[in-house]
């Protein structure tokens, strides 16, 4: 008899599920952190705007990443601004801006994602979606002027050609800054990563040096 409780018993804790360590979740706080790494790195991206009332399309979204004009971004470290805003170089050619100038708010968001890599899900790679409205700086003074070309083309060496203001650019251009209203991220699946909103005051207090050196391990990483 005792023999076969044993073996009951033995077979009972056969039954049960292994202990496997909890799965850790990102938190908001380390979300904060990679959407900085992220736009800091990735400086290409997608801007999304709203046709207006009275054009063919009025109240339909449109995003594009623009050959000719780029959708430039980037982080607004050292002499590029606060971390509060996004810099670009904006063309009134570009449908974009067409829509964005005639929001009376000039509302517009502009989204970054991970690079995709071969045999990882798309899914898993962090996207993030930068809320806000756009100020146009058609005549910044001289001394910020200089400040923003040289940050900006510390990022994009080949806007050089397309600068606000230059005598021979291939286009007319302006500068231009996003204000961000709010922030919404998606680290990749739920069950491991972060998903929703990251308040701007956490995004903005992020200290350069706490949001680490260059990540683009990390962005290539699962």
């Amino acid at each position: 008899m005792r023999v076969l409780v044993s073996l009951a018993l033995l077979g009972l804790a056969a039954a049960l599920p292994a202990h496997t360590a909890p799965v850790l979740r990102e938190t908001v706080q380390e979300a904060a952190r990679h959407a900085r790494q992220m736009v800091r790195e990735i400086t290409t991206g997608t801007i999304a705007s709203v046709f207006p009332d009275g054009s063919a399309n009025a109240g339909r979204p449109f995003a594009l990443m623009d050959v000719i004009s780029y959708v430039l971004a980037v982080p607004n470290y050292a002499s590029c601004g606060d971390a509060s805003t996004l810099t670009f170089i904006s063309f009134p050619i570009s449908l974009s801006a067409h829509n964005i100038r005639a929001s009376p708010a000039h509302h517009a968001t502009y989204t970054v994602q991970m690079p995709v890599v071969r045999g990882v899900s798309e899914f898993s790679r962090a996207r993030i979606a930068f809320i806000g409205n756009l100020t146009f700086l058609p005549d910044p003074a001289q001394a910020e002027r200089a400040q923003l070309e040289t940050c900006f083309t510390a990022h994009h060496p080949d806007a050089q050609y397309w600068l606000p203001g230059a005598p021979d650019g291939a286009h007319t251009s302006v500068w231009a800054q996003l204000a961000i209203d709010d922030i919404y991220y998606v680290g990749g699946f739920g069950d491991t990563k972060y998903v929703g909103h990251i308040p701007v005051e956490l995004y903005v207090a992020i200290d350069e040096l706490d949001a680490g050196p260059s990540q683009m391990a990390w962005i290539r990483a699962d």
